[in-house]
């Protein structure tokens, strides 16, 4: 969880510090500074490495129908099943 609580801060759009970074491409678009448009871009583009996003959407469009909005984080459990 610590990982993933890492990536999800690191693409928190309000904590965008506007200091260059190791320049990243994401859709054909160079980012050499930590902005907003970066943070975006990479919650964007990595997504897929840390949720299934189908489900992330059935479970923010399933709240957002019957008016759980304010359950989304309380009522959330990410948990991955390894199979062997």
């Amino acid at each position: 969880m610590a990982t993933l609580a890492a990536w999800i801060y690191s693409t928190d759009r309000e904590q965008a510090t506007n200091e260059a970074i190791t320049p990243v491409t994401y859709e054909d678009i160079q980012y050499t500074i930590d902005s907003s448009a970066y943070r975006l871009a990479k919650f964007r583009n990595e997504l897929t490495d840390h949720f299934i996003k189908n489900d992330v959407l059935y479970y923010y469009l399933f709240t957002e129908l019957f008016l759980m909005i304010d359950s989304r984080v309380k009522n959330s459990f990410p948990t991955l099943y390894a199979s062997n």
